[in-house]
């Protein structure tokens, strides 16, 4: 999962990929509400990777507490695939197409 992430990041800076800032007056609500999730599906990601480390290779005092914050970033991950979807039907049905329409339609 850490390379994962890593290579994701990594892609993202030398691409020049941006997600929309959540904290931009100027912005949409709808991009600024992109943004926020995409804040929040990485800081869980990195959550769950960091308490995933520390459940493999620390015993200490502190399994037990982050046991319970690995689930639950884990456990958030369906609902961001379903709001990934629902963004992906909601773009395919406005005149913003996507890569959807590229890869299906050719668009």
């Amino acid at each position: 999962m850490f390379l994962a992430f890593l290579v994701r990041i990594i892609y993202m800076l030398v691409k020049g990929i941006k997600f929309p800032d959540p904290l931009k007056k100027s912005q949409s609500v709808k991009e600024r509400m992109q943004g926020f999730i995409y804040v929040i599906f990485y800081l869980f990601i990195a959550v769950s990777i960091v308490t995933g480390f520390y459940l493999k290779w620390v015993d200490g005092q502190w399994k037990e507490p982050m046991e319970a914050v690995h689930k639950w970033a884990i456990y958030w991950f369906p609902i961001f695939i379903l709001l990934h979807f629902g963004g992906i039907v909601i773009g395919e049905l406005t005149n913003k197409k996507g890569i959807v329409s590229k890869m299906i339609g050719g668009e």
